[in-house]
């Protein structure tokens, strides 16, 4: 289950989201790489740097006075596709740049948010940007892909084998990533 949701957020709040995110009182902290031990990597990725922000971590709670703004938007997935969230995971905004000798076949490594089926991911786009979501199947097929859209989001099961890409030819692509429990899968 892959599904593109498009027009859920008030453009208003749409526009408070980019302009917070992008303000220079918003902390962006270096991360070295984009994947982990257990990411499946091919000839298309190139494992590069990113900046992140940690609003909510299940072990830690809140992390961040932008906390409230962001979790709007997972209000409003819930009420739109009707879905109740049991357990919130994590909620991470991510933001990436060009990066050099990077084309626009290439992703990051290959991976998962959760292992158990009741578990979801939902990726909220910033702002319009290239790097693209790639979806892949058990056999690292691609099977989907989602260009960045200010104000959409893709929900799927955290158990979906998916890469995030840098931008080529926009400066900078703005992702806010949410991963939770729902009840009665």
């Amino acid at each position: 289950m892959i599904k593109n949701l498009n027009n859920f957020l008030p453009k208003n709040l749409q526009d408070e989201i980019e302009n917070t995110l992008l303000s220079v009182d918003f902390g962006w902290f270096y991360f070295p790489t984009t994947g982990d031990e257990n990411s499946f990597k091919d000839n298309n990725v190139i494992e590069t740097y990113h900046f992140t922000h940690t609003l909510y971590f299940y072990d830690d709670g809140i992390n961040s006075s932008y906390y409230n703004l962001v979790k709007k938007i997972l209000e409003y997935v819930q009420e739109k596709e009707n879905i109740k969230v049991k357990t919130l995971l994590r909620i991470k905004a991510n933001f990436t740049t060009p990066q050099p000798n990077y084309k626009s076949y290439n992703y990051s490594p290959i991976h998962t948010d959760g292992y158990d089926k009741n578990i979801y991911s939902f990726l909220y786009y910033v702002n319009d940007s290239d790097g693209d979501t790639r979806f892949f199947d058990n056999k690292f097929k691609l099977i989907n892909t989602y260009t960045p859209k200010k104000g959409t989001g893709v929900l799927f099961k955290a158990t979906t084998l998916h890469s995030g890409s840098c931008p080529v030819m926009c400066d900078k692509r703005l992702v806010i990533n949410f991963v939770f429990e729902v009840e009665n899968d």
